[in-house]
């Protein structure tokens, strides 16, 4: 799992790096840095804990699906905001705009959600009564 955080820390890296001739790089930058710092954290063997991944992915996903909702409230279908045609790149309406924001939140959502499953069920498992310290034997 570590090589493929040392992956997904450069893919959301170059996903930064492709934001800054957005019209609010700041945000986007960001969401995506973040992200690659965690993984590549991650990936040079490091720890952080679960949930700080699992919080990442509820908010990035919280976010994407809140985007999706005023993209496709607008009008823009899943279709036109991922249309693969010669100058597929414009930004044609805020919809698509924000259609393929939805979809880069996703990708880090999901990719997070994925980050945090791994590294809570490698962690220890801690209880919280011990036999010992049990009221009843």
């Amino acid at each position: 799992m570590r090589p493929a955080c040392i992956l997904a820390a450069a893919a959301l890296t170059w996903f930064a790096s492709l934001q800054f001739n957005d019209p609010d790089p700041i945000t986007w930058v960001t969401v995506y840095g973040l992200a690659a710092i965690a993984c590549a954290v991650v990936g040079l063997g490091r720890s952080l804990p679960w949930r700080l991944f699992g919080f990442y992915a509820l908010v990035c996903f919280g976010w994407a699906g809140s985007l999706a909702v005023h993209a496709a409230s607008g009008g823009t279908s899943f279709t036109e905001a991922f249309d693969f045609s010669p100058g597929f790149a414009a930004m044609r309406s805020t919809g698509i705009e924000e259609g393929r924001e939805a979809a880069g939140l996703l990708i880090v959502a999901l990719w997070m959600g994925v980050v945090a499953v791994w590294r809570w069920r490698s962690a220890p498992v801690r209880h919280s009564v011990h036999a010992r310290n049990a009221p009843f034997p």
